[in-house]
């Protein structure tokens, strides 16, 4: 494992979203992070701007969509003045 994915699980669901396996995948690595949701493996993916790879893992698929809520929430609202202006 290398030191850019926090964990085993972390580099495999990134080699899934490389096949595009994630379900949806939102945001960018130079501002708010890149995410992507695997709600049949119950598990969000992210990656920040320096690059290091990052998973969480939900007991239930229902705990993960609220999460994955959450993160659409704080994305819609970290884009919200980019979308006044355009």
């Amino acid at each position: 494992m290398s030191r850019k994915f926090s964990s085993n699980w972390a580099e495999y669901l990134h080699g899934l979203s490389l096949e595009c396996w994630q379900a949806e995948e939102l945001g960018d690595t130079d501002f708010f992070g890149w995410y992507a949701v695997f709600p049949r493996e119950m598990s969000i993916l992210s990656i920040d701007s320096q690059g290091f790879v990052d998973a969480r893992k939900f007991d239930t698929r229902e705990e993960c969509a609220k999460a994955w809520a959450v993160i659409e929430d704080e994305h819609a609202e970290f884009y919200a003045d980019d979308l006044e202006y355009a």
